[in-house]
């Protein structure tokens, strides 16, 4: 899924253009991880890794509109200091079954609501 690509790109690199996101994302959504990552940089942390989208179905609501459901695995990611060290709970769950709704307009596909449900 795109969205994570770029998702890991803008949390890894913390010189990246958060403006980036809306290639990915309108509304709460890009406003809620524009927001997250800038925390992020204020508190001098990245991500290092990448999150893997498994078991991903999609069921069609209108012409332009889906809800996307995944299982986002985070297992492979870790957010660290500038020195290295991990920041999340140990007992952080690493996979997490997410909806998304997605938004196509004349040329791309954005995510435009997303929540996380239950652990998978």
């Amino acid at each position: 899924m795109r969205f994570w690509k770029v998702l890991d790109r803008l949390s890894a690199d913390p010189t990246s253009d958060l403006t980036d996101i809306f290639t990915v994302a309108r509304g709460e959504v890009a406003d809620q991880y524009i927001q997250d990552i800038t925390q992020d940089r204020v508190d001098q942390v990245h991500q290092v890794g990448a999150v893997s989208v498994e078991d991903l179905s999609a069921q069609r609501l209108k012409r332009n509109r889906y809800r996307v459901t995944a299982c986002i695995d985070v297992g492979a990611t870790d957010l660290v200091t500038k020195n290295g060290t991990s920041i999340v709970p140990k007992n952080a769950p690493a996979r997490t079954e997410s909806k998304y709704e997605l938004l196509k307009d004349d040329r791309s596909w954005y995510v435009v609501e997303e929540a996380a449900v239950s652990t998978c």
